[in-house]
């Protein structure tokens, strides 16, 4: 659709492959702040994101919303 794009899980810059397995639907306004506002999404789950904004926070999107889980640049840690 119009209002929808194509995005790699794992950026073809950092060894992603090529395949239809690693493109997810991406609307195209958040497509357009990942890829011009310096914000950073990684989906390591299917229905799991992980955004970061350019000041370091990490942000969870699930079937249940979206929640801020950290205030600074750290990563969050590993269960």
């Amino acid at each position: 659709t119009r209002t929808m794009d194509l995005d790699h899980h794992h950026p073809y810059s950092e060894g992603g492959p090529t395949s239809t397995a690693n493109l997810g639907p991406m609307g195209r306004g958040h497509h357009r702040i990942k890829t011009h506002g310096h914000w950073t999404v990684r989906q390591p789950f299917p229905g799991i994101i992980v955004w970061r904004d350019p000041d370091g926070a990490y942000y969870l999107v699930d079937a249940t919303g979206t929640r801020k889980i950290t205030g600074n640049s750290d990563p969050p840690a590993a269960a």
